[in-house]
């Protein structure tokens, strides 16, 4: 079963809303993270960076267990 084009496009701006509306930076207590943020929204690398630091922190979690 093949997943049609439209529906690709759907998953990946569903995927777009999820993470814009899951990180919220205050830039006020927080303008070295916003403006990082900002820079890698206006890169199209911010995905990219969020899983990289899930990944982090799930290779953290787990020498933390053992």
């Amino acid at each position: 079963m093949s997943i049609s084009e439209a529906e690709k496009r759907a998953k990946a701006v569903y995927r777009k809303k999820c993470i814009v509306y899951a990180v919220q930076i205050n830039p006020q207590s927080e303008p070295l993270a916003a403006s990082r943020l900002v820079a890698l929204k206006k890169a199209g690398q911010a995905a990219e960076f969020f899983k990289s630091a899930l990944r982090d922190y799930q290779m953290a979690e787990r020498r933390d267990e053992q």
